[in-house]
């Protein structure tokens, strides 16, 4: 046999050693879901029964919180949740299905958390958002039992901003998140005149956060470290902003223009985005020099291939004022009808001001 040489093997033993030792252990992400993935079409659904908006909205609240959690989310169905979640009195306030607790907050504890928040309903429904990534379900009862805005109760002091009194009926809807950077809240809306998606409140049947006076939440341990924010919606820089995607990146810009007349401020505008998505209309419009918006267009058209312009879909307002805010307009203008792939679009803002001039933005973006 031949003999082992002990001051090479431990020598050597030594270098291993060594360089075991610096080798850098990386911690394994704790993250299980993006939220481009826990925002996919694919987890949203309209109501498939008249009445059901709650149940539906919680279904889905539901499967976001499976697919977090890496279980079976696909199985969450309304058929599958109805027993649990509907019953002869509507939707269950507290309860469990597949491990997973679902709580209520009514009125009189909504109100009490108010208090917390100068009685805004925008700031905590922004604070549970970010306690709260699988989203809540945010529910109007103030349409309920004749209320309306000419009502108001120690609930409602004051008559809610743009709230009208439109609607007869209550009405939930599965709020998903809030970005800070264009002041937006995104949810999905059950009703069946809505897509299964993710769009702005704005968009909804209920555009104004003001309405929500009760909502159900996951009371589980928290799963704010489970959603990462690579691949998200939202930028902490919303000029020239990009939204990731696997093979394309939607991306927006914000800036100040103008002339004599006129003032564009922080206005945001697409630069590419997909066919058939929603895009959040911000920014203001100031006269100058004494004069006065009497009139104010927003239209989206299609470039066809001899360069001439189709419209797709425009607003129109009226006025006599120094000072315009444009998100007034973001519930009347439709992005998602720009909707088709790999073409170009133009945005176009036109202010006509007191001295008969007619002051113009247009900005274009296409569309993959």
């Amino acid at each position: 046999m031949k003999k082992m040489n002990f001051k090479k093997a431990i020598a050597t033993l030594t270098v291993v050693t060594a360089m075991i030792s610096n080798v850098a252990v990386l911690p394994a992400s704790a993250a299980n879901v993006t939220r481009n993935e826990l925002n996919e079409n694919s987890m949203f659904f309209v109501q498939d029964r008249s009445n059901n908006c709650t149940h539906a909205s919680i279904t889905m609240l539901l499967k976001r919180v499976a697919r977090i959690e890496k279980n079976d989310y696909q199985s969450i169905t309304q058929d599958a949740t109805r027993s649990t979640v509907w019953g002869s009195n509507g939707a269950a306030h507290e309860f469990t299905y597949k491990g997973i607790s679902i709580s209520y907050r009514n009125k009189d504890q909504v109100y009490s958390e108010l208090a917390s928040y100068n009685g805004s309903r925008k700031k905590l429904f922004i604070d549970l958002l970010k306690k709260h990534p699988e989203g809540i379900v945010v529910y109007d009862s103030w349409h309920t039992g004749g209320n309306s805005p000419d009502q108001p109760s120690k609930f409602y002091p004051q008559a809610p901003a743009q709230i009208s009194d439109d609607f007869d009926s209550d009405h939930a809807i599965l709020l998903t998140d809030y970005d800070a950077a264009t002041d937006t809240f995104y949810a999905a809306d059950p009703a069946n005149s809505n897509v299964a998606k993710r769009i702005s409140l704005s968009q909804t049947t209920r555009p104004h956060i003001d309405y929500f006076d009760t909502y159900w939440y996951y009371s589980g341990s928290s799963l704010k470290d489970k959603v990462s924010d690579n691949g998200g919606y939202s930028s902490s820089d919303y000029s020239e902003s990009s939204n990731s995607s696997s093979t394309q990146q939607s991306s927006s810009g914000k800036g100040n223009f103008g002339n004599s007349n006129v003032k564009f401020n922080s206005v945001t505008y697409p630069i590419k985005q997909k066919a058939g998505s929603t895009f959040a209309v911000y920014g203001s419009i100031q006269a100058l020099n004494g004069n006065k918006i009497k009139q104010v267009v927003v239209d989206i058209d299609e470039k066809t291939s001899n360069g001439s312009y189709v419209n797709v879909d425009k607003t129109v307002r009226t006025m006599d004022k120094s000072y315009y805010n444009l998100h007034d307009i973001d519930d009347r203008i439709w992005f998602n009808r720009a909707s088709k792939a790999n073409t170009t679009y133009r945005y176009k803002i036109s202010v006509t001001t007191s001295n008969g001039v007619v002051n113009t933005l247009t900005k274009e973006f296409k569309t993959f």
